[in-house]
């Protein structure tokens, strides 16, 4: 067997690699998860806060307007 024979593996091997292309970046899956994550979830914590935060400020009328037409006997 010569030295400069390859065996039948190595050349497998070397075919089954492909060539290294710098140019072309390899991506990252986590990154889609990671923006998906900020994305979506952002908007929603978002819109619960409001969400939350209008039924707050509604209940405190509701029960700024019962006081005031208890105590002054507005009807609104």
């Amino acid at each position: 067997m010569h030295l400069d024979q390859k065996s039948e593996l190595e050349v497998n091997i070397e075919s089954d690699q492909a060539p290294y292309r710098p140019h072309i970046r390899q991506e990252d899956p986590t990154q889609y998860f990671i923006y998906l994550f900020f994305f979506v979830f952002h908007r929603f914590i978002v819109f619960r806060l409001l969400t939350l935060l209008f039924f707050f400020f509604w209940v405190c009328d509701c029960q700024i307007r019962f006081v005031l037409m208890i105590k002054l006997n507005l009807h609104y």
